[in-house]
């Protein structure tokens, strides 16, 4: 199993956990975060599960809608930015705690049709959040508050 995703030190916390946790037969790989939305592909292609670390501030990040398209099974620390587009029929979502993230990573192992039905899922959820009607709604939401606005 190889798992992408997060920064150096918590990839590397997760692979001691999950170390510990499971048999050497494993051959659990763990590797470190994205370097681009154009490498993401490229990146998750032979991940089995992609992890995605806490972020700040209250939208997601545009490389979650990437990984969301490209049909891979996420793993999700808990916070507002995920939440926005993630939940528990698309995605696995856990506590910001490294035995959270493990024993999550042992239920992906256990039931793979799980992880597959989540990855189809997020797959929809991002078709829906990307699809022209929503883009034009949005941008027409904007133009509206622009108009609205006095100026000083």
């Amino acid at each position: 199993m190889d798992l992408a995703g997060g920064t150096p030190a918590a990839a590397e916390r997760l692979r001691r956990d999950l170390s510990r946790r499971l048999p050497p037969a494993a051959a659990v790989g763990v590797r470190a975060g994205v370097t681009g939305p154009e490498d993401l592909m490229a990146f998750t292609g032979g991940a089995d599960l992609l992890f995605l670390p806490a972020v700040c501030g209250p939208l997601p990040p545009p490389e979650l809608l990437d990984a969301m398209a490209a049909r891979r099974a996420i793993l999700a620390v808990r916070c507002p930015a995920h939440e926005a587009l993630l939940t528990a029929d698309n995605a696995m979502l856990v506590p910001a705690d490294t035995r959270a993230v493990a024993a999550a990573v042992l239920r992906h192992l256990r039931a793979p049709f799980l992880c597959a039905e989540h990855a189809v899922a997020a797959a929809e959820t991002v078709a829906r959040e990307r699809a022209y009607p929503r883009f034009a709604e949005t941008v027409r939401r904007c133009y509206t508050l622009a108009l609205e606005r006095e100026e000083p």
